[in-house]
């Protein structure tokens, strides 16, 4: 389920041949792609085979967003890392725009990198994206850009009710977001993808191939971004912290975190985790996933 249904396009056949026009490819074949809350995916095939990823991002979402998420991925393609690459249009622009019902949608498309997603973060999957998450923070960091960062700002958070679990969690949560908000401008920050985890990462035989979907990308402080895939693996192990804490050694191995960071690290995954939760509460009927998502925050918060 999307989090804003009236900012998505609607697919048709027709939308799919009007874009891939401007490309120059004609499409023998589509699907849209089930993962994703935010925007709106759509797999390629074309007269010769060739496998695309077709991108038509939400109404709201801005063009210069759309520019810096593709000048930030070439960046890193330059540097060797496993990127997808965005491919032009006839007139020589990454980007396109397609007018649906809904509004003007931005446009990209990516070609094909081979993988599957990795069913869980095997040691070999924790080593090498920890290592390229640092590497990826290294170009961030190059560009010393700086800004109060607020999560309230750019996530969907919602008012809960009183005497819910949700609220009891909020009422702890937010002195500690907002702390964390307070202490962003003193933190490492630079362009960063934010939306790096399991789900977006490509392997074959637990060598990662590709990591995907940059379309989160903005400037945050680094820890922000770090904490999205240590949530996850928490998440995904249950708690267990043995994989967390190879990310993090693998990560330091390509970038070294100063003492704010290893300071604040804990708070930036209790926040990435909140986030995490307030989207199942918009998105998922699945209630233990849910449950089990306030239990772990819980579990974190008493580790503070």
């Amino acid at each position: 389920m999307k989090i804003n249904p009236h900012e998505q396009i609607d697919i048709t056949e027709e939308a799919i041949t009007q874009v891939m026009r401007d490309y120059g490819i004609t499409p023998v074949s589509f699907f849209e792609v089930p993962d994703g809350i935010s925007h709106t995916v759509v797999r390629i095939i074309d007269d010769s085979q060739n496998i695309f990823f077709l991108k038509f991002y939400k109404t709201s979402h801005k063009r210069e967003n759309v520019l810096r998420e593709i000048n930030f991925t070439s960046q890193l393609r330059k540097k060797g890392l496993p990127i997808p690459e965005y491919v032009s249009t006839l007139s020589g622009a990454y980007f396109t725009e397609f007018a649906s019902t809904k509004g003007v949608h931005s446009v990209t498309l990516t070609k094909f990198i081979a993988g599957q997603h990795p069913d869980t973060y095997t040691p070999k999957i924790v080593a090498e994206l920890g290592a390229l998450h640092g590497d990826i923070h290294n170009v961030s960091a190059a560009a010393e850009l700086h800004q109060r960062f607020s999560p309230l700002d750019i996530y969907h958070f919602f008012d809960s009710k009183p005497g819910t679990q949700a609220h009891d969690i909020d009422a702890q949560m937010r002195p500690i977001v907002e702390a964390f908000t307070n202490s962003s401008l003193t933190l490492p920050s630079g362009i960063v993808p934010l939306d790096i985890k399991r789900d977006n990462v490509l392997a074959i035989q637990d060598h990662i191939t590709g990591i995907i979907d940059f379309a989160d990308t903005t400037i945050a402080p680094l820890i922000f971004c770090l904490a999205g895939p240590l949530w996850d693996i928490l998440e995904t192990q249950e708690g267990k912290t043995t994989a967390r804490d190879s990310y993090v050694a693998s990560y330091k191995q390509t970038r070294v975190l100063t003492s704010a960071e290893d300071a604040l690290l804990i708070d930036a995954i209790l926040t990435r985790g909140w986030i995490t939760y307030h989207g199942s509460l918009l998105t998922s009927t699945d209630q233990s996933l849910i449950d089990s998502q306030a239990e772990l925050i819980k579990q974190l918060l008493a580790q503070r």
